[in-house]
């Protein structure tokens, strides 16, 4: 199911369309206000914007800029910009009328409270959990002391909580805000209201979440008969409680049992809302995905293609529903072996997904893997490892789970406990125990974690057992795509296979039958981390491999120096990582054209100094191999006999991405400062434009950078890491002065 309800998402349109009596005199404004209304509920958004444009010059003209009128107009604008996807222009009026609305009523009026309720489904709709989080609670704030703890805007600001929790998997915290919300809505409403058929929707749906198909389907059908009875067979929430109850019917793979479900709700919608609105895209891809699970694809197609038209038309080329219209189709043809008509979908869809959503977004990495698995069957296996390689961020990742829901858990070998995020603890549900106050101090490099109580854990071919984690915090506005860590102890007494060139794990309990070609290390046999020795003769070094660092050579600091002087070159660029032991840690980079670690050559590497953290954990090694230095070797781990296998990979097809810029933009404090401050390497691009230390980075061609932290989409890297010649117009403060300077991206020349 996919559907949740707020039962008081179209509040602001009815405080937007009631025109006041004092604008009666100015008849245009109104004609105009009332257009735009109806435009709106028409799904007629392009036309729409700009009835409302004029509508807001008109009002700002004649009533000045702190009018209700102004303020009417300001959030019809805005929703409209909303409704097509274009929240860069919704979201400064939406915060514009909350300010008008502050100065108005002062902070703690219900109108404020409504209008921080809108922004905080505008940030929920991009994914910035973060930012919208505090609106709502706020929001619920207000109205619990407003209107009192049992009011039905209660219940609808306890569903917008609610609703956020559920959307980053935090069931735990979701189920008993939805039903508060649901026994308000009872008492307040009584048993056969529209608001009380929205709180069955949706905490059914949080118990389809969990699997508890079994308590949520009764639900779902009160919640429908309730919508019938009230609203009529044919009313818009009828359809939406239809589609709830076919996808539940569609997870069950009841298929029969759908149809007429979804059947039904497409002929409502597009009685209601005619042939080309969203609301009747989403039906039909709803409709088409059931026929393409049946392998009826002949069925499946033209709805597919009639969504993505309605789709382009009304919400633009670039937005994300389109991309899943897009991707979806590209799907069906692969599926029926027709990859010269997949691909050119696939790879659109995923160019928006990119643009709209940001490089880091759940929704990318599933287009990736997509494209990739195409690449496969077309046999173009290098294209198909490198998009691989994206998409999980060359990590090695284990489906595990917690308790029952599914988690991902990353194989770390610079890891000594296993490990879960905050986030992650908190959408299983997981208590907490913190630290005692009184615990003694940890080593330096080490970070004193919380506890989880114990749960059952199944992972691979393991026999599921209880356990429990170590729980670190991760700031809100970093975005993992993964769950926690699995140390390198987990696995000491097994035989483990790691091919990072391509993206391959296999564990298992024998040595291959021929290892001939490879080389032989010893492994360290009294560290919890993995660590070999390796000669050629001349020389023995001490290596450490950590699977938990995206990177290439790290070499100690006096092997770093030592090092770096007999490389004198000036040819440097910038990298920068967020520890929880060592904070922020910016350092030089160097490209290698080879270097040579023992018995061991590695070829065009990026080489940089140890981070305090990772050289503390990896005691007395003299280099420690990250995930990119990996992709030169083939890896056989045996563990129980304390033995490491290597073999060079002689064309691998990873390419490391450098920051082609050279200079970083990174905030003094990371928890505290949002300016993004200009580290710059002599002899650099950045450099080479006029770029110094200190300069204060605002914008990259017409992207804001200052929202780093709220906005998932906006990650400054991204534009460093983009094709040597590119050329950026970037906007900098220098002091007091801003300027604008143009610099075209650069390969590091590799060092010999």
């Amino acid at each position: 199911m996919k559907r949740l309800v707020t039962a008081g998402l179209l509040v602001l349109v009815a405080f937007l369309t009631g025109t006041p009596a004092f604008a009666q005199d100015n008849e245009e404004w109104k004609k105009l206000n009332d257009e735009a209304s109806l435009l709106f509920q028409q799904g007629k958004y392009e036309r729409g914007v700009e009835v409302a444009k004029k509508a807001l010059e008109i009002a700002e003209k004649t009533k000045g800029p702190d009018d209700p009128d102004v303020a009417a107009s300001l959030g019809r604008l805005a929703m409209l910009y909303e409704a097509q996807g274009q929240n860069a222009q919704a979201e400064p009026l939406f915060e514009r009328l909350l300010a008008l609305e502050e100065k108005a009523h002062g902070p703690d009026h219900p109108d404020v409270a409504l209008i921080l309720t809108v922004l905080g489904r505008l940030y929920y709709g991009q994914g910035q959990y973060a930012k919208a989080e505090p609106d709502f609670k706020r929001s619920l704030a207000i109205y619990e002391k407003a209107r009192g703890p049992e009011h039905p805007d209660v219940a609808t600001s306890l569903t917008d909580l609610a609703l956020l929790y559920y959307a980053q998997g935090q069931y735990a915290q979701a189920e008993p805000l939805f039903k508060r919300a649901l026994a308000i809505r009872e008492k307040a409403l009584g048993p056969d209201h529209p608001g009380v058929a929205a709180s069955l929707n949706n905490l059914a749906e949080v118990w389809h979440a969990e699997g508890q198909d079994a308590r949520a389907e009764p639900l779902l059908k009160r919640a429908l008969a309730i919508y019938e009875k009230a609203l009529g067979p044919e009313h818009l929430d009828v359809a939406a409680s239809l589609m709830n109850l076919a996808e539940l019917c569609y997870a069950q793979s009841q298929y029969a049992q759908a149809e007429p479900l979804y059947k039904r709700a497409l002929a409502i919608r597009e009685k209601a809302f005619g042939p080309d609105h969203p609301d009747v895209a989403a039906s039909l891809n709803d409709l088409a995905e059931l026929y393409h699970a049946q392998s009826q694809n002949a069925q499946a197609e033209p709805l597919y293609k009639r969504a993505l038209a309605i789709r382009e038309k009304v919400l633009g080329a670039d937005h994300p529903g389109v991309a899943q219209s897009l991707n979806n189709l590209g799907e069906l043809y692969d599926a029926e072996g027709q990859y010269a008509q997949a691909e050119p979908l696939l790879k659109r869809a995923l160019a928006i997904y990119e643009k709209a959503l940001g490089p880091d977004h759940p929704n990318v990495a599933m287009s990736l893997q997509n494209l990739a698995a195409l690449y496969r069957k077309t046999d173009r296996v290098q294209e198909a490892e490198a998009l691989e390689r994206r998409a999980t961020g060359n990590r090695l990742i284990f489906k595990a789970k917690i308790n029952g829901q599914p988690v991902k858990l990353v194989l770390d070998t610079g890891a000594d406990t296993a490990t879960l995020t905050n986030g992650a603890a908190a959408r299983l549900g997981l208590k907490v125990i913190a630290p005692p106050a009184d615990a003694p101090p940890v080593p330096p490099g080490k970070v004193l974690a919380s506890l989880t109580e114990k749960f059952t854990l199944a992972l691979g071919q393991i026999k599921p057992y209880e356990t429990t984690f170590a729980v670190v915090a991760i700031p809100s506005y970093v975005n993992p795509d993964f769950d926690g860590v699995i140390p390198w102890c987990q696995w000491k007494n097994s035989v483990v296979q790691i091919d990072f060139d391509h993206v391959h794990l296999q564990i298992t309990d024998a040595l291959p039958p021929d290892l001939g070609g490879w080389n032989k290390w010893n492994l360290k046999a009294d560290s919890d981390f993995l660590i070999f020795e390796c000669a050629n003769g001349a020389e023995a070094v001490t290596i450490g491999i950590d699977t938990g660092d995206q990177d290439g050579v790290g070499l100690s600091a006096k092997r770093w120096k030592e090092w770096r002087a007999a490389h004198a070159t000036p040819a440097a660029t910038m990298d920068a990582k967020l520890t929880p032991g060592s904070g922020l840690v910016i350092s030089e980079v160097l490209r290698a054209k080879t270097i040579t670690l023992g018995g061991i050559t590695l070829p065009d590497v990026p080489v940089t100094v140890l981070a305090q953290q990772a050289e503390l954990a990896f005691h007395g090694c003299d280099a420690v191999l990250g995930v990119f230095a990996l992709t030169r070797l083939q890896l056989i781990i045996d563990g129980k006999n304390g033995v490491l296998y290597t073999r060079p990979i002689e064309k691998s097809s990873a390419e490391y991405d450098y920051n082609r810029l050279g200079a970083l933009f990174v905030p003094k404090d990371p928890e505290k400062s949002d300016e993004l401050i200009a580290h710059v390497p002599i002899s650099s691009p950045a450099w080479d434009a006029g770029i110094r230390d200190g300069d204060i980075l605002l914008r990259v061609g017409d992207v804001d950078v200052t929202k780093w932290r709220t906005d998932p989409r906006v990650r400054a890297s991204q534009f460093w890491t983009r094709p040597a010649g590119t050329e950026l117009t970037l906007t900098l403060l220098r002091g007091d002065k801003t300027y604008e300077t143009k610099v075209v991206l650069a390969e590091p020349v590799p060092c010999e």
